[in-house]
């Protein structure tokens, strides 16, 4: 005959599950959530991003390309300055949240740079530097984007330089 072994209830294992009771351990966390419920009030409200800035009317970037011309590979060159607006017909504050270039050889320069992270009011600008190091000769294309809450956002322009 095969002998069982006997089935302890949960409080049996270890002593400081004596006195664990399910409905007394969750019963803070039950009424939690019914005087949320009562309420109105979801966790799931308070966990979603906040929504994004209003839009505002379209932003100019002015130039919209430019062309470094030829520049010495291991060189920079001089720093051309970029200007975003937000016009006066524009409805609203403009809010930038990133400036960047593609990358090397095109590269922000950050003491001429006052955009990334501010406002422009209406009727107010702020300016990019940019500059062009090549690190190897020919043609190079590159990119500006600002991205902000405008509503022809990003604003772009298209950077050329020849490394020679």
């Amino acid at each position: 005959m095969e002998m069982k072994e006997p089935v302890l209830p949960m409080r049996e294992f270890h002593p400081s599950l004596r006195n664990f009771s399910p409905w007394r351990s969750s019963l803070p966390l039950l009424m939690l959530a019914f005087a949320l419920m009562l309420t109105g009030c979801s966790v799931w409200d308070k966990l979603q991003p906040p929504p994004p800035p209003p839009t505002v009317g379209p932003l100019t970037l002015i130039p919209d390309d430019l062309s470094f011309g030829r520049q010495k590979s291991g060189s920079s060159s001089h720093i051309h300055v970029f200007t975003l607006t937000n016009p006066p017909t524009n409805d609203g504050v403009a809010i930038i949240t990133q400036v960047e270039a593609s990358g090397p050889p095109f590269m922000i320069d950050q003491a001429d740079t006052n955009c990334a992270g501010h406002t422009l009011t209406v009727g107010a600008h702020c300016q990019i530097g940019v500059s062009f190091a090549p690190t190897t000769a020919g043609p190079q294309t590159g990119t500006l984007a600002i991205t902000d809450n405008g509503e022809n956002s990003p604003q772009l322009a298209t950077l050329k330089g020849d490394g020679n």
